[in-house]
């Protein structure tokens, strides 16, 4: 099996981000100009692929997430309009979509930790390595790292489908209120809902393309996958300056995926130079895989304690009312 670079297919196609107006509402104001950052960050990235890496985009749009949260819990839910606002069964609503949202959260931290782990398990094989012994690095420990990734992929497609089943059963009481406030309080956090899972489809389809997809043809091995390797046309853009390989538009992993295969093609031509060199090209690319995993990992764990801030914030104003 080539450690495919393909794009695999998601279940469903990431939604478009929307610019709503603004309600020029005092009191949601602060949270609408976070929804607009966000939502413009979001646009920017998805227009800026050749600068920015997919991972690096998304530590970014999860920073300004965290800042959304917490532009809630400092401004909005501390206002007595809101407390007022949310003293009927809209809260309930408010508090199923925060519980769905953690729960979210969760099972995303678990996949970059899958994600990490897959990685670790590949810069331990190199190190155990010696030059005269990579063939069995590629009888064994490739196919390990593959069979990994396709675990990896399947919980993400997993998380996808139930994102998805969470946005379908997704239900609102139908606003019926003429008050202002109201109004724009409700449609606020609605909206901050919405950009919310959005961002996490966005993560989740981020790992999935950097992942790549598997196959479902009899996998080769050893020295059989090298050489219908060096016969399969790469399907990404690599362009070479000099003894430097620049590609765009790729996700970190793929990146790692590019370098593994030119490692294991020149395994194949078995000169000691140019493995000892490419095995450092896969320990440098692991490494940068490894350390924009680790960053996004900070962010979810930021967002996740911003997002029970927020939902204590909500309870609080839940019991005092009753």
């Amino acid at each position: 099996m080539v450690i495919s670079s393909l794009k695999p297919k998601t279940p469903f196609h990431a939604r478009s981000i929307s610019f709503p107006s603004r309600s020029n509402n005092p009191l949601t104001l602060p949270v609408e100009e976070q929804l607009f950052k966000l939502k413009s960050s979001s646009s920017l990235s998805d227009e800026a692929t050749s600068t920015l890496s997919p991972l690096s985009s998304m530590c970014h749009n999860l920073s300004g997430l965290k800042d959304l949260f917490d532009c809630i819990d400092q401004d909005l839910l501390q206002s007595t309009t809101t407390h007022r606002v949310l003293a009927n069964k809209c809260v309930n609503d408010v508090l199923d979509g925060t519980l769905a949202l953690l729960d979210t959260c969760s099972n995303a931290q678990e996949v970059l930790l899958q994600v990490k782990e897959c990685i670790q398990d590949l810069q331990l094989s190199l190190r155990r390595r010696r030059t005269r012994d990579y063939g069995h690095f590629i009888d064994i420990d490739v196919e390990k790292y593959t069979n990994s990734k396709k675990k990896v992929i399947k919980a993400i497609n997993k998380c996808l489908k139930d994102l998805k089943r969470m946005e379908n059963r997704r239900s609102f009481s139908m606003l019926i209120e003429k008050d202002p406030d109201t109004v724009a309080i409700i449609s606020v956090l609605r909206e901050v809902q919405s950009i919310t899972m959005s961002t996490f489809e966005s993560l989740f389809s981020t790992l999935l393309s950097g992942l790549g997809s598997s196959s479902k043809k009899p996998a080769l091995r050893g020295w059989a996958l090298v050489s219908k390797l060096m016969h399969t046309t790469k399907c990404v853009e690599i362009n070479k300056k000099g003894d430097e390989e620049t590609t765009t538009g790729m996700c970190e992993i793929e990146k790692l995926d590019v370098e593994l295969n030119t490692f294991m093609i020149s395994c194949k031509n078995s000169v000691e130079a140019m493995v000892e060199h490419s095995v450092k090209n896969v320990q440098k690319r692991s490494t940068e895989v490894e350390l924009s995993i680790e960053a996004t990992e900070v962010g979810l764990e930021l967002v996740f304690k911003s997002l029970i801030k927020t939902r204590v914030s909500l309870l609080n104003i839940l019991s005092s009312n009753n």
